[in-house]
């Protein structure tokens, strides 16, 4: 197939779908379109900035990117600026593929989801059908990242967004109840779950040296790793370690950054924290050595119902790491650790409940440590390695295309 992949975030920013153009340029002719990257720091990386490298190419891919407003440092006005700005500019510059012929246009749908918008401008002009895979459900994310207190603006959202989905000829969801949520809104539209991948990078691996080089040796390390937002409700360990602070022997160790960064430091320092302790950033190729210092790897998500059918792309990296896992995450997170016997889980969303998980996995024996780690990376290999994947995403697009109105298009190219 020829595919054009349409993006916000590509690389060098950190994002899976770095991953997926890997694994589907193996088998079809892609080309990427983009932003300029800013993610998450909010300045241009090294070498690029608005006007410069319109045209680069990633591994082989051609990229084509438009210009972005930066994030900056992050403010509700400056994401603002962000997103409309690669919607603005995204429409434009897709004159620069006018002549090249695709056979699909694949969005990477995250947040906003008006990001979908100059895909669908191309898909019209050019009639290629379009895919839009479903990171963040809107309009409910509104409400679970973006504090939409007025009614009539998430209506309005709401109206929208319904008619942007109806746009695509394929939704592909990286949830279960994703996929039944947009069915119930979509019952014509041919909608399929596609789960996310991470590199074959990240692996099961024992560094004691590296334990003791970071002094965490001798103590009991629960580790959150990714981004430092809002929807991840940080607070949460910020609370259990004022209540574990007379626990010399328990660190919480927080590796990534995000819009939270600044605030989550500037509360560490008030309360005197010795307990969290801020690892920064990391690349990719990284991850599994400072998942080595983690006994639990911990996802925490706020309580409310759009997150609660999602699936974070973290919990796949744990389970790839072979980590156990504690959720504090009501819903398809906790049903996944549950299904998977890797680790322990809220039953319901109450710092009391919280505090108990947390008091289990402090208390867990080797043996049991061990058990939930062979767990999770079983469930990995049989639910989220990338041939299944792409088989996955090729069904999907069987499927579509074997559809009477479709019945002529392109069923030799997989025989």
């Amino acid at each position: 197939m020829r595919l054009l992949i349409i993006t916000q975030y590509f690389w060098p920013e950190q994002f899976i779908i770095n991953d997926v153009v890997d694994k589907i340029k193996k088998k079809n002719d892609v080309t990427v379109f983009t932003g300029k990257p800013n993610y998450p720091g909010g300045s241009f990386f090294k070498g690029y900035n608005f006007f410069n490298n319109t045209y680069d190419t990633y591994k082989g891919t051609q990229i084509i990117r438009c210009p972005v407003i930066p994030r900056f440092k992050s403010s509700s006005l400056n994401l603002i600026v962000n997103y409309f700005s690669f919607m603005f500019f995204g429409t434009i510059y897709l004159v620069l593929l006018i002549f090249k012929k695709f056979d699909y246009i694949f969005v990477y749908q995250t947040s906003p989801i008006f990001s979908v918008i100059p895909a669908i401008i191309f898909s019209k002009i050019k009639k290629i059908p379009l895919i839009i895979w479903v990171q963040d459900l809107w309009p409910e994310t509104l409400t679970g990242t973006y504090h939409v207190k007025y009614k009539f603006i998430y209506n309005i959202a709401k109206f929208f967004c319904k008619k942007i989905y109806e746009r695509a000829d394929i939704i592909f969801s990286q949830s279960n109840s994703i996929k039944e949520n947009l069915k119930k809104k979509f019952k014509t539209k041919k909608i399929f779950y596609l789960p996310n991948i991470i590199q074959n990078s990240i692996k099961p691996i024992t560094n004691s040296r590296f334990r003791k080089e970071m002094k965490l040796d001798k103590s009991k390390n629960i580790m959150f790793a990714g981004n430092f937002g809002d929807a991840q409700n940080l607070e949460i360990l910020i609370k259990l370690a004022v209540k574990f602070k007379k626990n010399k022997n328990l660190n919480f160790l927080l590796v990534g950054t995000g819009s939270k960064r600044n605030y989550l430091e500037e509360k560490i320092n008030k309360l005197k924290l010795k307990n969290i302790i801020l690892l920064g950033h990391q690349s990719v190729k990284k991850m599994s050595l400072y998942f080595s210092l983690a006994d639990f790897m911990v996802i925490t998500l706020k309580n409310n119902k759009i997150f609660w059918i999602t699936v974070p792309n973290k919990l796949i990296a744990y389970m790839a790491a072979g980590k156990p896992i504690i959720s504090f995450a009501k819903g398809e997170t906790s049903n996944i650790v549950e299904k998977a016997k890797c680790g322990y889980f809220i039953n319901e969303y109450s710092i009391k409940n919280i505090t108990t998980v947390l008091k289990k996995a402090i208390k867990s024996k080797e043996s049991k440590i061990k058990y939930f780690s062979l767990n999770s990376r079983k469930y990995y290999e049989r639910n989220y390695n990338q041939n299944l994947f792409y088989k996955k995403f090729i069904n999907g697009i069987k499927i579509y295309e074997n559809t009477e109105a479709n019945l002529f298009r392109y069923t030799k190219r997989y025989i």
